[in-house]
């Protein structure tokens, strides 16, 4: 496993992000053990997003970015105009600050993607939903056979970001999902999503996840 002062060059296989990633941490002299308990991941998966070509979720992005005390645009290769103060070891870096289920539930009715987290007949997976936030529920829309069809009748999470040079946001949403059958309520719901794109041509199957926990959080320009 990788460590600050043993990190190679995988090759073209190698994404960019991995290697500034890789980079911050030996210029940091940092531990990949160190930098996966501060961003919250396992270093096993921490150590795969340095090595090969994968690029986390956005979520993870903002928490490693924080880990490594860096701005999410300069892993992510975007430019940014740093502020007086605010550099790779200044003290002006984002603040990652929890968000009460309000402040959550206000972010997710801005959006409308967002990736679900469920257990198929393959195993895990997380796959892309467009979603809706009504009567308390977040629904969502497939189609028979489909990934997130696995999620019907089991507890599920989901989980939907917003990541930009300014700052972004992430929440998680964990309950249980059912497959919606009610006739009337699938017909509110194609009226409510008539400006979501279909997953399909026979994407007719809602499935209505009533959270039983929704957290999160968002970075804020440090004081």
């Amino acid at each position: 496993m990788a460590t600050s002062s043993s990190i190679r060059d995988r090759g073209p296989r190698r994404a960019a992000f991995g290697r500034r990633v890789a980079r911050r941490r030996a210029e940091l002299h940092l531990r990949l053990e160190e930098v996966a308990e501060r961003s919250g991941c396992a270093p096993a998966y921490l150590a795969h997003v340095e090595e090969e070509q994968v690029t986390p979720e956005p979520g993870l992005v903002l928490r490693l970015a924080r880990g490594l005390r860096t701005h999410p645009a300069e892993l992510a290769g975007e430019p940014v105009e740093f502020g007086a103060g605010y550099g790779h070891d200044a003290q002006g870096l984002p603040e990652l600050v929890e968000m009460d289920e309000s402040e959550c539930r206000e972010r997710l009715s801005t959006h409308g993607e967002g990736r679900v987290a469920v257990f198929g007949a393959e195993g895990p997976d997380v796959v892309p939903v467009h979603y809706l936030l009504t009567g308390g529920e977040l629904v969502f829309r497939t189609s028979a056979g489909a990934v997130p069809v696995a999620a019907a009748g089991a507890d599920i999470a989901f989980e939907a970001d917003h990541l930009s040079a300014p700052g972004g946001w992430s929440v998680l949403v964990a309950g249980h999902a059912r497959a919606v059958v009610n006739f009337e309520a699938v017909l509110r719901f194609e009226e409510l999503a008539e400006h979501l794109p279909a997953p399909g041509p026979a994407s007719g199957l809602w499935i209505a996840l009533a959270p039983t926990r929704v957290s999160g959080f968002k970075t804020v320009a440090a004081r």
